[in-house]
């Protein structure tokens, strides 16, 4: 009878899947009763397995994790696969929309996804490499990310949602609303999802790498703890079936228990194990997430903690042993109950002596592994948080004894991608290596009476055979053989004192820089000034000047200098001018005024940082005046006329007043000379120091008699240096009478050997008219010219005394032979082979010269439109065009499921750079469909399911091809396809027409490598 209770006994323990005949042997270790889901109980079994160290479980993974962040970057387009942060991590998210808007686009706004599980709360925010704490909301509903900072104006702030939001941002739909293109409507909640608004405003000095790189630093979402749920016997509000009652948590084995139990993804579905609570004791869990929570160091800090960004493609199984090893744990399941235990190994449950082994049954021994499988110094990295959460390696844990031992170091090389503390890492791989030390293991039989011995359990033994006292061993494996009633243990040598707490490694990560590099100007090094003197061909002094002087070596680091000069004691500017050439260390400035203080500054002109002025530096200019040789020989002749006048009346013997009448005289004579008639020319040529040449001619002949003035200005200017060229004729006609004046300028302008203006302009007393003539090279480096006129009437008159103009311009409205008409083109015969007509109004008809018609008004020959009555008559009607303007298709590589997108999927339409948003705006419709057979959970209802693809034509996408040593798109529906297409109205071909495709269904249908064909219409 007592046989056949502990046969019944097992049976029940092993479960359903195991109860087979009493003659097979039943496993207690790892059995498939699947209370928790077949899919992360078959690969943690695979995954965890117990029956070898820590260490040696770690180094069975063929491959380990990277210690660093999994989203190492913002991804943008295409599927991001689901995820979620769980406890203390980072990620750089996914891009789902981007806009822009304020003058320029100045301002850059981004929509980055955070996860797909509400309830994520944000930390900080790392922007091109510097961690950045949030600030208080300096404007209503957003937080300002203190980096991007300059003179006490903030250039980059966000707005953060935690996936719990109900309604749009008001921001995103008052700005992009009532967008064509890329709106932000109501609609877009984005529910469930944490994002993050983040609105970039455009400064050189602060984005110098254009777009910035970001990541975000959350607290993951909330998870449920029982020792928190007080009808399950803890203490709390916290309710399984209540989401809104869990909290934020970053306790090792709190994680593994919700993962066990299943997370909900965005789907519906169960990620995760599914485990019922019956099959996860908490007697056991409880102390087990205790023992996480324990106190340790100088800090109090929780002893085991963890953080990751999970992905919910990739099996749960492998993320449970990532967390396992954070806090050195194991799991074992038995019959379908799942048990774990953390750190340190359990108390002994019993006592053995080599007296209740059976030596009837084998028995095996392995005292040491061999080399290949021993370590004796273990090294780790993990993410660090102040190293912007990138991987970071702690200093070597080594063992000389163990070394001395073992003929030499032997190093394991442990990463830790869910442990971002440093101190923790420590502890762990400390544990880890002095366990892998504890190298015996044995194989033992016992009697029916042990049967309640199980994985994970300890016990002593004490052995003379081994020199044994007392000595503990963890079950690593348990088999029962019914026909003996025996029970065979897999033992491994344990001992708590491996996982003693060492205060010695309580150490935090090496600090690490992650604030910005602040650049500090040097200014323009050696910067002075000095008197100049600017000198003729025979070396004499002719004009006063300044000269300035710099380290020429600036020229390394900058593109250029900036000046500024004032007189002492003035604000404005007497001049101001750049230089590109500075690697000389010297400027000479000439042509100012003698013998006057003067202040000169400058600062350097560089695009990649922010440069200052220096100070003021005073200088005088020497007193240079006007030489004899500066005198015209016009001047001279004035004088030599004068001063002969003067001398003839001296010689006369005149007196003072005689003399004082002549000078008088002779300065009426000169004021009346002027009222009369006054004529100037200047000529001026220069050539800088710097490469430039500049020559100018100024001409001015004018008549005045009282208030009747006629003038001519001219001015000629020619200029070149080592990159352009430019000539101007600038002339001005004026008269004025009374009142009454009158103007007719021409200007005139030659540019660079490509660009050619001439522009006449008559005012006639503030009624302006004339034409403009240009010609010029456009984006696509084509020459084209431009004629404009401004004029109420235009005409082109024949020669002779009769002349005739076939046609007049109207551009205000006129009244003729007494009826008012609008503006426009007048003409009383038109002969037009071939013309275009934009839009024409016609009073009668329109009719081709052959038009017949018979008795019954039915055309017979020609063509005939009667505007009038609204008829179209013509004979033998043909209208045609191809309805279909491009086609193609594509084959997207993964499952494509709701939300999938295809963006800039290019149709070979080439148009030209002005037509880039015409191709929008002509009548053009997009269509695209899946050709491929659907999927869905169940099978496909003609009820439940339903898929579209919403398609958008994508005006102003430019795409230059991809010809020479550019690299090819990504994605190879991005390229040129094999047909292109030039429709009729395209001014050009640089340029494509994309479109936006995207995958709509319903009742979780997906596709699995989908061909998608498409369709752009031309509208006749």
């Amino acid at each position: 009878m007592t046989v056949l209770i502990l046969c019944l006994a097992l049976v029940l323990i092993a479960g359903p899947a195991d109860a087979g005949p009493l003659g097979g042997l039943i496993v207690a270790g790892f059995k498939a009763f699947f209370t928790a889901s077949a899919l992360i109980a078959t690969a943690l079994r695979a995954a965890v397995a117990i029956g070898v160290s820590l260490l040696a479980r770690r180094r069975a993974k063929k491959k380990q994790r990277p210690a660093g962040l999994q989203t190492t970057f913002t991804t943008k387009g295409g599927t991001d696969p689901q995820g979620t942060v769980i406890g203390w991590y980072a990620t750089a998210g996914h891009v789902i929309y981007r806009n822009s808007y304020n003058p320029n686009n100045a301002t850059l706004i981004e929509i980055i996804e955070l996860g797909d599980i509400p309830g994520v709360s944000l930390r900080r925010v790392m922007i091109d490499g510097v961690v950045s704490e949030l600030e208080p909301n300096r404007r209503p509903g957003y937080q300002s990310v203190i980096v991007k900072n300059y003179n006490g104006e903030n250039y980059t702030v966000l707005r953060f949602y935690d996936g719990t939001q109900t309604e749009a941002d008001p921001r995103m739909v008052e700005i992009f609303g009532s967008r064509s293109r890329r709106p932000w409507t109501p609609d877009h909640i984005l529910t469930g999802t944490p994002y993050v608004l983040v609105s970039h405003h455009w400064h050189r000095g602060l984005f110098r790498n254009g777009k910035p790189e970001m990541r975000f630093e959350l607290d993951g979402i909330p998870f449920y703890d029982p020792r928190a749920d007080s009808t399950v016997g803890g203490t709390g509000p916290q309710r399984w079936n209540d989401k809104s009652t869990w909290q934020q948590t970053d306790n090792a084995i709190v994680l593994v228990y919700n993962i066990m139990r299943g997370l909900t993804t965005p789907t519906g579905e169960v990620w995760g194990g599914a485990a019922e609570a019956d099959d996860l004791p908490l007697s056991n869990w409880f102390a087990a997430m205790n023992v996480c929570d324990l106190p340790v160091g100088d800090t109090n800090r929780p002893q085991f903690r963890a953080g990751f960004e999970i992905r919910f493609e990739e099996e749960p199984a492998s993320v449970v042993e990532e967390l396992l090893t954070a806090c050195n744990a194991q799991i074992s399941e038995i019959g379908g109950v799942w048990t774990v235990q953390v750190g340190a190994p359990q108390a002994s449950v019993v006592h053995i002596t080599d007296d209740d082994i059976l030596v009837s049954e084998p028995a095996e021994f392995d005292p040491f592994p061999g080399l290949e499988a021993t370590h004796n110094a273990i090294s780790v990295s993990h993410p660090t948080p102040d190293g912007l959460w990138n991987a970071s390696s702690l200093e070597t844990i080594t063992n000389p004894e163990w070394e001395a031992e073992d003929g030499g170091q032997r190093l394991f090389e442990l990463r830790l991608p869910v442990v971002p503390w440093a101190e923790q890492a420590r502890q762990v791989a400390q544990n880890m290596i002095r366990d892998e030390r504890r190298f015996r293991t044995h194989k033992i039989v016992l009697p029916g009476e042990y049967y309640w011995l199980k994985t994970l359990m300890t016990i002593t033994w004490t052995s003379p055979w081994n020199s044994y006292d007392a000595k503990l061993f963890e079950i690593t494996d348990a088999a029962y053989d019914v026909r003996t009633m025996n029970v065979s243990l897999s033992l491994r040598e344990r001992d708590p004192d491996d996982f003693t707490h060492d205060d010695d490694l309580e150490l935090p990560d090496a600090p690490q820089e992650t604030t910005g590099i602040t650049v500090v100007d040097a200014g323009v090094p050696d910067f002075t000034v000095s008197p100049y003197s600017g000198l003729d061909g025979d070396g004499e002094p002719r004009r006063p000047g300044i000269l300035a002087t710099w380290d020429g070596s600036i020229a390394d680091t900058s593109d250029g200098l900036s000046f500024e000069l004032r007189v002492t004691g003035q604000t404005e500017l007497s001049w101001a001018g750049d230089l590109s050439e500075i690697d000389g260390g010297q400027f000479a400035l000439v042509g100012l005024l003698r013998a006057t203080d003067y202040q000169m500054r400058a600062k350097a002109i560089a695009r990649v940082r922010q440069t200052v002025w220096t100070g003021w530096q005073d200088v005088r200019t020497p007193d240079i005046g006007f030489d004899p040789a500066d005198l015209s020989d016009r001047t001279w002749d004035a004088i030599h006329s004068d001063a002969t006048a003067i001398a003839s009346a001296l010689s006369q013997d005149a007196t003072i007043s005689d003399l004082e009448a002549l000078l008088e005289g002779h300065r009426d004579r000169e004021q009346t000379a002027r009222n009369v008639a006054l004529a100037t020319e200047d000529l001026q040529a220069l050539v800088k120091d710097t490469g430039e040449a500049v020559a100018t001619a100024r001409q001015e002949l004018s008549a005045q008699i009282e208030r009747n003035v006629a003038s001519l200005v001219t001015l000629n200017k020619a200029r070149a240096d080592g990159e352009s060229a430019l000539a101007q004729a600038i002339s001005a006609l004026t008269t004025t009478v009374g009142d009454q004046s009158a103007t007719l300028s021409e200007h005139a302008t030659s540019l660079d050997g490509m660009f050619l203006e001439k522009m006449i302009r008559l005012d006639n007393n503030g009624h302006v008219s004339g034409l403009v003539l240009r010609s010029e090279r456009d984006e696509a480096g084509a020459t084209v010219s431009d004629a404009a006129f401004v004029a109420d009437r235009f005409a082109i008159v024949g020669p002779g005394d009769t002349p005739q103009s076939p046609f007049v311009v109207y551009t205000t409205p006129q009244v003729i032979d007494g009826i008012a008409v609008p503006p426009g083109v007048y003409m009383r015969d038109a002969f037009i082979r071939n013309g275009m007509i934009g839009r024409a109004q016609v009073r009668d008809t329109i009719e081709s010269d052959n038009y017949a018609e018979d008795a019954n008004g039915r055309p017979t020959a020609g063509m005939k439109l009667d505007f009038a009555d609204g008829e179209i008559k013509t004979y033998g009607v043909v209208m045609s065009r191809p309805m279909v303007l491009a086609s193609g298709s594509f084959t997207y590589s993964g499952t494509a499921n709701d939300g999938a997108r295809w963006q800039f999927v290019n149709t070979g339409i080439r148009v030209g750079a002005a037509d880039v948003w015409q191709a929008g705006n002509k009548a053009l419709v997009a269509t695209a469909a899946i050709t491929t057979e659907a999927s869905a959970p169940g099978g496909i209802s003609g009820y439940d399911h339903f898929w579209s693809c919403r398609t958008e034509i994508l005006p102003g996408a430019r795409w230059h091809g991809w010809v020479g040593g550019n690299p090819q798109p990504g994605t190879a529906y991005r390229q040129d396809p094999a047909l292109m297409v030039d429709p009729y109205w395209a001014s050009g071909n640089d340029q494509r027409v994309f479109l936006d495709i995207m995958l709509e269904t319903v009742g979780g249908v997906y596709f699995s490598n989908p061909t998608i064909q498409w369709v752009v219409f031309e509208v006749t």
